[in-house]
């Protein structure tokens, strides 16, 4: 739901505000760009570009195609078989690090409609985040979505063209509240 997602997002940069006030952090609400949600400039003029991916419930649902590079000559030759050949290397070029918010008992409650506006309370939430670098994001990916199609004969059973699988939480437990991540290769002068 875009509600969640723009919750997350907010969430997210006022973290990296808070945490990293040597940073000139935006927001970008332009969904033109589809690449990434936050951006960064620190102190040498380096661009930290961020993708925030936000649930309520459940695992994080993502386009595999995105993030892996599959052999397509099996769904060619009409055996609906996906194999992960390798990841997406230009995507670590485009995003450097993904922030995954989880919102804890996060629900909207009965909008508040007046003669002026319409407010939408929340539900009190607590939030998650887990920091991860693009290039370790894919080899987690790969390992993961690649033993799930082993263990069903490289076949989605549902629909074999879809790509959209996911990190669950106890896949990200390792990067929970790994801020310290962003001050690393880019932004050691923040």
């Amino acid at each position: 739901m875009v509600v969640t997602g723009i919750v997350g997002e907010t969430l997210a940069f006022n973290q990296l505000k808070l945490r990293f006030k040597n940073i000139e952090w935006k927001i970008l609400n332009d969904k033109n760009i589809k690449d990434y949600d936050l951006i960064g400039k620190n102190n040498s003029d380096e661009i930290i570009k961020i993708q925030v991916k936000t649930i309520k419930r459940g695992d994080w649902s993502l386009n595999m195609e995105k993030f892996l590079v599959f052999n397509k000559e099996k769904l060619r030759l009409n055996q609906p078989e996906q194999w992960v050949t390798g990841i997406n290397l230009e995507l670590k070029k485009k995003i450097d690090f993904f922030i995954f918010v989880y919102l804890n008992n996060f629900f909207e409650e009965k909008p508040i409609i007046t003669n002026k506006e319409i407010t939408i309370p929340f539900s009190q939430f607590k939030e998650d985040f887990y920091i991860i670098k693009t290039q370790v994001l894919q080899q987690l990916l790969k390992e993961n979505y690649s033993k799930w199609l082993n263990e069903h004969n490289q076949k989605r059973p549902k629909n074999p063209l879809s790509y959209h699988s996911g990190p669950s939480v106890d896949d990200l437990k390792n990067y929970k509240d790994n801020w310290e991540i962003l001050i690393g290769e880019k932004n050691e002068n923040c």
